[in-house]
């Protein structure tokens, strides 16, 4: 009987922790959309239209850390002109915030 009833215990224990870490997630980080930037320069980095949410970017990611190689965003910023005003919100107009914020870095051409 005390077997099933620490079996029982553990069984609430365990659900109530799972429970309780994904109430306190936060949802912008799991629904996330994830943007190549296509540009070469570091002044391209805050236009918005220079980033693509499919593509091979022209070098490699992690190749380097001049410019960003993949950014990402809130889940309803979808479309380039979303992006381009989220950019400015965030970042204004300094693209080495951009970069810092990238979650990979390439190198320019």
């Amino acid at each position: 009987m005390k077997k099933i009833i620490l079996g029982v215990f553990v069984l609430i224990a365990g659900l109530t922790l799972a429970f309780t870490e994904s109430a306190f997630t936060d949802s912008n980080q799991m629904l996330q959309t994830e943007w190549t930037f296509m540009g070469n320069s570091s002044s391209d980095v805050i236009d918005g239209f220079q980033y693509e949410l499919t593509g091979t970017p022209p070098t490699a990611c992690n190749s380097g850390v001049d410019i960003p190689c993949k950014l990402s965003t809130p889940a309803e910023i979808d479309t380039q002109a979303e992006l381009d005003a989220y950019i400015l919100d965030q970042y204004g107009d300094d693209a080495s915030l951009v970069t810092k914020a990238a979650d990979s870095k390439r190198a320019s051409e």
